[in-house]
């Protein structure tokens, strides 16, 4: 999707808006060109921003991954419209980014309007991230999980056997980034129910607190 440079100039002032969405999974959404960045909003979140997702933007910085040259290869599970993949453009070494998503009409979007736009191979799974993980055999050196309804947390993304799937999915030395909403009382409970499961698997993480969410993330050893 190609924007004109007044409309690159006026999203500085005042979010453009390009389209409305109606998907399955989130239900509706709009799409606006916002700061220089596509923005794609849910009722009640920011879905997906360029290089201006602030979550992930924070903890790709505190962690200066950019500068960590043991990494080709990224799992992106939740791809919206591709802010993680956005984020990495810069990274010197990534070569391949898989993303998965549920959501088939995001999917379609990204590959009809933003395929090709980024320098490295992009393949795109139509499936749910814990089906994804229990059958995928290829190993990353990152991952990203960054799965949500619209403001909510599915139950099973922070369940034993999703994380011990991520964990078996990493390379020796790959690294997890999990994004975790941490603002209302049920956020707080599930933040618990996570970090009780990742110590009962014997996984040492620590967290990254990013505007409203904590960004879990841990090491594989061997």
């Amino acid at each position: 999707m190609k924007i004109p440079t007044w409309k690159h100039v006026l999203s500085y002032l005042v979010d453009i808006h390009l389209m409305s969405i109606v998907s399955k999974q989130n239900g509706p959404m709009q799409l606006f060109y916002s700061n220089g960045a596509f923005k794609l909003t849910t009722l009640n979140v920011v879905y997906s921003w360029g290089k201006h997702y602030r979550s992930f933007a924070k903890a790709i910085n505190d962690l200066d991954l950019l500068k960590q040259e043991n990494i080709q290869s990224v799992l992106v599970l939740g791809w919206g419209m591709g802010s993680i993949a956005n984020l990495l453009e810069e990274h010197p070494t990534v070569k391949e980014i898989t993303g998965v998503d549920h959501d088939e009409t995001l999917i379609h979007l990204y590959q009809s309007e933003f395929k090709d736009q980024l320098p490295f191979t992009i393949k795109l799974y139509n499936d749910d991230a814990l089906t994804f993980v229990e059958k995928d055999i290829m190993q990353y050196d990152l991952i990203c999980s960054d799965v949500f309804i619209d403001n909510i947390t599915p139950p099973k993304i922070i369940s034993k056997p999703y994380l011990e799937n991520l964990n078996r999915l990493l390379k020796p030395g790959g690294m997890v980034l999990l994004s975790k909403l941490n603002r209302t009382h049920l956020d707080r409970q599930q933040n618990e129910v996570l970090e009780k499961n990742l110590t009962d698997l014997n996984i040492t993480f620590q967290s990254v607190k990013s505007f409203g969410n904590n960004i879990y993330w841990w090491k594989r050893e061997n």
